[in-house]
């Protein structure tokens, strides 16, 4: 979506500079390329929603850093103060199956920690945390 809007603010500036692309009449261009900012905006909200996860898991200390392009909350607390990560499973796109490991913060954040196709994968990284949570 940055590359998009980034392309989008340059063909805009063109446009206006130019006074139109002369390909059309003027109203049906102005709607054309405003009908590219409508996507742009609506793409952009849908692209930049999820936050970006950083979370780290020691003995006595659980972080997790969540970062949006306009905020950012940090969380701080024991592992058992919360309940262990759990499993999620759903389907993607295609019927497969998909799973999550998530872990749900005091604040009742829930918190992806992995993601993958594979179960395996995500049934080792849970017993990887789940050594944290017996102590």
């Amino acid at each position: 979506m940055s590359i998009w809007m980034s392309f989008l603010c340059l063909m805009t500036w063109v446009f206006l500079r130019d006074g139109g692309f002369g390909q059309f009449s003027q109203p049906v261009e102005t709607g054309i390329v405003l009908l590219f900012w409508v996507f742009g905006a609506a793409g952009s909200t849908h692209a930049f929603k999820p936050p970006l996860v950083h979370a780290t898991i020691t003995h006595d200390d659980i972080t997790v850093h969540q970062r949006w392009p306009w905020k950012t909350e940090t969380e701080r607390f024991r592992p058992h103060d919360v309940e262990p990560p759990a499993i999620h499973t759903a389907k993607d796109s295609d019927g497969d199956n998909f799973f999550r490991l998530v872990l749900t913060t005091p604040k009742g954040h829930d918190v992806t920690l992995s993601e993958s196709h594979d179960r395996t994968q995500i049934e080792t990284l849970l017993g990887r945390v789940m050594a944290h949570f017996r102590r």
